[in-house]
Formats: C-alpha cells, sequence, structure tokens
C-alpha cells in the first residue's frame, strides 16, 4: 500500500500522489469510469474496495474511516452509472453507424468513442495515456511478403501509430498491434502501383522491441486520408487540425509491436 489521493470527475478517476521534498501533487493515473466495477475487500476494518476494468490492472483501495469508505463507494458506484449511460462500454449501438467513418463528423465521434469504450485484446496502459488523436481512418492493411489485405482503423498519436479491427457485426472494437513513429517510416507508393497505397517500414539503424521488422502496406479509400496518413507519419503537421481530441495524460512507452 501507498499513499494516494483520489480525485472523483464524472468519468474519470485521478490518482495523485504528493511530493513532500517539493509540497507537489505527482500524477498517478487516470482512470476511465465507463465499463469499471467495484467491489467490497473483505478485511479487518471493512474499509477497503477494489475496482477493476476491462482496460485497467486492478486497484484496492483502502479508506482512513468506514465513513469515507461508503461515501467513496457510492460515490464511485453513481459516477459509473452515469459513464456508462452517456458511454456505453457495450458500443453496439454506436460503431454501425460511425464505421466505415468516411464523413468528418463520424471521425470526430468515433475518436471520442475510443477514449471511452472497451477495446478487446487491449495491452498496457489505457488509452487515454496516449495523448490526443491526430488523425484517425479505415484503411486496408497487410504485410508486403504476405499480401493479403485486412480492413483496419488507423490511429494516429503523438507518439504512437495504433491499429484496432472492428467485428463484421460492427458491435465491438480489437486491439491489433502500435508502433511507435519514431522507429517507423512512410514512402508513398500510389505513383506506381497508381493507387492511394503507402508503405510503412522500420527507420534505419532502429532495433529495440517496438521496431518494426517487415514492411506494412497501408491503401487509403479516399485522397483525404491518404495525404493526411502521410502528412503525419512523414513528421509534416497542417496548419489547421480540427480533428483532435486532446487528453491531459503523458504517452507512455508502448509495449507491443504491430503483429500479424
Amino acid at each position: 500500500m501507498s499513499e494516494r489521493y483520489i480525485v472523483l470527475f464524472p468519468f474519470q478517476l485521478l490518482i495523485l500522489s504528493v511530493d513532500h521534498m517539493k509540497k507537489a501533487f505527482v500524477y498517478q493515473g487516470l482512470l476511465p469510469l465507463a465499463g469499471m466495477s467495484v467491489r467490497d475487500v473483505p478485511s479487518d476494518t471493512s474499509c477497503m474496495f477494489e475496482m477493476m476494468g476491462p482496460m485497467i490492472e486492478s486497484r484496492i483501495i483502502s479508506c482512513p474511516s468506514p465513513a469515507e469508505f461508503h461515501i467513496w463507494v457510492l460515490s464511485i458506484q453513481q459516477h459509473i452509472k452515469m459513464a456508462n449511460a452517456h458511454c456505453p462500454a457495450h458500443p453496439s449501438n454506436i460503431i454501425p453507424f460511425l464505421v466505415p467513418c468516411d464523413e468528418q463528423w463520424k471521425k470526430r465521434k468515433l475518436m471520442k468513442h475510443l477514449f471511452y469504450t472497451t477495446i478487446l485484446k487491449w495491452e498496457g496502459k489505457p488509452i487515454q495515456h496516449l495523448g490526443r488523436i491526430h488523425y484517425l481512418a479505415m484503411v486496408q492493411v497487410a504485410y508486403a511478403s504476405m499480401g493479403d489485405f485486412k480492413e483496419r482503423l488507423l490511429v494516429l498519436f503523438p507518439e504512437d501509430l495504433v491499429f484496432l479491427s472492428v467485428d463484421r457485426e460492427r458491435t465491438s472494437i480489437a486491439y491489433e498491434g502500435k508502433l511507435p513513429l519514431a522507429g517507423i517510416q512512410a514512402k508513398e507508393k500510389s505513383a506506381v502501383l497508381g493507387r492511394l497505397e503507402f508503405e510503412i517500414t522500420g527507420m534505419p539503424g532502429i532495433d529495440d522491441r517496438g521496431s518494426l521488422t517487415e514492411p506494412i502496406l497501408v491503401t487509403c479509400s479516399t485522397a483525404e486520408d491518404y495525404e493526411k496518413c502521410l502528412f503525419y507519419l512523414q513528421k509534416v503537421l497542417p496548419e489547421q487540425n480540427l480533428d483532435t481530441v486532446t487528453v491531459q495524460p503523458p504517452p507512455i512507452v508502448p509495449k507491443k509491436s504491430l503483429q500479424r
């Protein structure tokens, strides 16, 4: 156990520690409440409860008194209900309307939805810790050596490229892999193939767990998606970005590279 301060917001629980030397709070995490659950943990004092969720590690919280325990459990349970009502944990009602995300309003809505929905098979820290979303597009992805294209949702964060998949019934979103932008580069191929396709390769001299060892082909359905994806992947930012969705936590080091 370590001392922490928790701050309850409408849809998130903020966790802070205290640096007594600097007399300042230190950020320790932000937990999305949608899809979470709370249960009592048997103990001698009966002042402990556990918070669980599909995208976070389980956390046990011990309150200093039974009164505070009851206040926190009731408050968090109420906020979980509110978060689930506002951003349902089961997105079957909204995904069919947003995918394919072929209009700007659909992209904006889906960007926000990703921060609150359950993403199956997610690995590493919560998606909220990756920063703001620069751009999102539905693309076709294949390894260059295989050529077997599959539909993927390409999501560009400040330091990471995330691939997600959507099931045939458009009821759930699953994690398919993550690549650090610092370890990859994008090359245009549309001029050669006559279609909106580019290739993602590993940067020369990069050799770490997050590096890309096999080229990936990405085919876009629109010229706008093609141009904007290349802009961000080649570190060229447009003057105006109306599609950005901002979150507070800083990005983290990714745990997994894209897998087949």
